[in-house]
């Protein structure tokens, strides 16, 4: 596809994208409460005493149910294991390397595997 053609394509997507909001914009403002149903629209009126339960009106809104809650998860413990883990891993795949020397494992103290540290492990 040509740039040109590409143009064409976002302006026409663009266009049309806009247009369906607008209409949408129309629905809301035109929109009423209690609108009259028919068979085909289906349990719509079960639906709604079903959703019911889960709003509350503006005026009904208590402190407690907009108290945000905030949780303290101690990861010193899975720290600790990932920590371990990886420790076991490098000394299994590179025994003759000392740990704890960024030299040891390449240049700018890469961890010797492509895509972490930018180097791949040199053949020993």
């Amino acid at each position: 596809m040509s740039d040109e053609q590409a143009d064409t394509v976002a302006q026409q997507f663009g266009s049309g994208t806009m247009a369906t909001f607008e209409q949408h914009i129309e629905i809301w403002m035109n929109k009423i409460d209690n609108p009259l149903l028919c068979e085909e629209d289906g349990p719509v009126h079960q639906l709604r005493r079903r959703y019911e339960q889960f709003y509350v009106d503006v005026e009904d809104v208590t402190e407690d149910m907009v108290t945000r809650f905030e949780f303290e998860i101690d990861t010193t413990r899975s720290g600790r294991n990932w920590d371990e883990e990886t420790t076991s891993t490098r000394t299994v795949r590179w025994p003759s390397r000392r740990l704890g020397d960024p030299a040891a494992f390449g240049a700018a103290g890469s961890c010797g595997i492509r895509g972490l540290g930018g180097a791949r492990r040199s053949e020993e």
